[in-house]
């Protein structure tokens, strides 16, 4: 679906006509779920995303960047601008020779998974992923934000975020309950 065409017309009162045509039938055809369609079946998650004033383009999953009728219906002129901006972002992250992690992230102890997959279903970030050779879930670093989520859901206490210990955790639990 384009906006085809507002390419040939320049007087104003007929733009607003145009646009309010666009957007009941963007309305109709409903492309926001379209997009959350295409971006399931290649394993991506719209979860939100980041502040519009900071990151205008960018999208949940780092390194995927929204621009025109995806983000929201807009005139070709505004899409043109939202595509340069998110060309612009992609070419920071491409030009980098390494991309730094965050320090928080979750791993996952094999001896103590035991395959329940509550991790897998709950992370957000869709960071977390399946062995069914060796029937545990392994964490993709460069994907998992630290939100502990997975640590959460998890009965046997396999993922841990580094640098946070579940008995420092209990511990803090026993210490605010008993005050």
């Amino acid at each position: 679906m384009k906006y085809a065409f507002f390419l040939g017309c320049n007087i104003p009162a007929r733009v607003q006509q145009y646009e309010t045509a666009a957007r009941a039938v963007l309305r109709q055809f409903d492309v926001q779920t379209e997009v959350n369609r295409l971006l399931a079946q290649r394993g991506l998650k719209y979860s939100g995303k980041p502040h519009v004033k900071l990151r205008p383009v960018d999208f949940a999953t780092d390194g995927v960047f929204v621009c025109g009728l995806a983000h929201a219906p807009k005139t070709i002129d505004e899409s043109i601008t939202q595509a340069q901006a998110a060309v612009a972002r992609a070419v920071t992250v491409l030009a980098k020779k390494e991309i730094k992690l965050g320090g928080i992230i979750s791993h996952i102890a094999e001896e103590l998974c035991s395959g329940c997959l509550g991790c897998v279903n709950v992370c957000p970030f869709n960071a977390i992923d399946f062995d069914a050779e060796k029937f545990v879930a392994e964490v993709n670093p460069a994907l998992c934000k630290g939100c502990g989520a997975c640590s959460a859901a998890c009965p046997s206490e396999a993922p841990a975020l580094m640098g946070f210990d579940n008995n420092q955790l209990y511990a803090q639990i026993k210490s605010a309950l008993s005050d």
